[in-house]
């Protein structure tokens, strides 16, 4: 098949330290449907916005991922999940713990709330919702800071 990725589906999820929903983005491989026996790894990806569409993206160019995964032809298919940042609330929410210095001020702390976001909301809802290989060697984890 020539496109390898069709299916991009999104979901709002409850954050609780925000008290407000984050899009999270699916992306499946394009036989995910005709197959339904099979299990695919997970690649989650921290600043979905910049994930998909440069139309999104915040410096206007996303990171390309459709094409990116494409291109290698022996590239094992996997599940693309994009977790949109917090936008203002971006760099506190990536950092684990306060920071209050002379080139920050009041910035972080809440690091530790996203992870466990991410590690008790965001991987079991994928793995419920979809067909996933769900051990440690088939998840992986990319994003920038």
């Amino acid at each position: 098949m020539a496109d390898n990725y069709l299916y991009l589906e999104q979901h709002w999820l409850e954050v609780p330290y925000y008290q407000s929903k984050r899009r999270v983005r699916v992306l499946l491989p394009a036989n995910y449907y005709e197959h339904p026996d099979k299990n695919y790894p997970v690649l989650y990806m921290h600043d979905g916005q910049n994930v998909f569409h440069s139309k999104e993206a915040f410096a206007g160019y996303s990171w390309k991922i459709i094409p990116l995964i494409k291109q290698p032809p022996d590239l094992p298919q996997v599940i693309v999940v994009g977790i949109d940042n917090a936008e203002a609330n971006r760099l506190d929410e990536y950092t684990p713990w306060p920071i209050n210095d002379h080139h920050f001020k009041n910035l972080g702390g809440h690091g530790f709330a996203y992870s466990d976001w991410v590690v008790n909301t965001v991987k079991p809802f994928i793995y419920q919702t979809y067909r996933t290989r769900s051990n440690c060697q088939n998840t992986l984890l990319a994003g920038f800071f």
